[in-house]
């Protein structure tokens, strides 16, 4: 018999859409039969070498609207529970090193689990050892040896070369990677995204009018502010709109029919 699979996850306890990929991913890799190999690391060293000094959901207002609003959107659809954080990003080092010791002693998956929904349920501050303390426990770990341990030369080193491995690997274009695989792709490793109904399509659809509108042309405006986004939001084959309507539509849209905002210069 073959060795198993496995999957190394990346994250950052300050990524807003790790959030959702963490809380998904075993059952996914249940399902798969694949195991999951957890890699904490840092993306403030990332983005440094960049040089940001905050995070680009803070930099461009814009971006940072949508992504709040994607967030809330996707929570939604998966039944997962979600608060915006009153602080944004939170400072993960002390977070991700207490992961590094977890995942070498075998409770570090339901330490990372616990932390994310401190971070975005609970909107706690993961700065603090007091918050990660009872996190440590409730996954089974030692907590005086678990700072101990990541307190020492041996755990920071580990978490620096692997913060190193992640951006030698493009760590740095993960959020617009994961963005992508939710909204855009079919049969994914997570599974395809839930259908809308109900309240859920009327409030799909206020999101299409808030986020998709433009000034750029009046063409866009036909497109995406005027009530025809109703049917928009249901049916249209149009690129702009692909991200708000389900895989099931999508299979039988004609790809023939250019979107007049991607044809005006409107990247959504």
């Amino acid at each position: 018999m073959g060795k198993r699979p496995s999957l190394d996850f990346w994250h950052e306890f300050a990524s807003t859409y790790s959030y959702i990929a963490a809380m998904r991913v075993e059952a996914a890799a249940a399902r798969h039969d694949v195991e999951i190999v957890w890699r904490p690391f840092l993306l403030g060293p990332i983005f440094g070498a960049q040089g940001l000094t905050d995070s680009p959901f803070n930099t461009y207002a814009d971006k940072g609207r949508y992504m709040w609003r994607d967030m809330a959107r996707l929570c939604d659809d998966y039944g997962l529970a979600f608060r915006k954080p009153s602080a944004f990003p939170r400072n993960g080092l002390l977070a991700a090193r207490v992961a590094t010791v977890g995942v070498r002693d075998g409770w570090g998956a339901a330490f990372i689990r616990g932390v994310y929904e401190a971070n975005f349920v609970h909107d706690q501050d993961i700065t603090i050892a007091a918050v990660l303390a009872p996190i440590v426990i409730a996954a089974g770990g030692d907590v005086e040896r678990a700072f101990a341990d990541a307190a020492t030369d041996a755990t920071k080193t580990a978490l620096r070369r692997g913060t190193d491995e992640a951006q030698a690997r493009g760590a740095s274009a993960r959020r617009l990677r994961r963005a992508e695989l939710h909204h855009r792709r079919r049969g994914t490793f997570l599974g395809p995204r839930p259908a809308r109904t109900g309240p859920a399509l009327g409030r799909q659809t206020r999101s299409l009018r808030e986020t998709r509108s433009c000034s750029r042309s009046a063409t866009n405006t036909a497109c995406c502010r005027t009530p025809r986004a109703i049917s928009c939001a249901t049916s249209c084959p149009w690129p702009c709109c692909a991200p708000f309507v389900t895989a099931s539509r999508r299979s039988s849209w004609s790809p023939r029919t250019p979107c007049p905002a991607t044809i005006a210069g409107f990247s959504p």
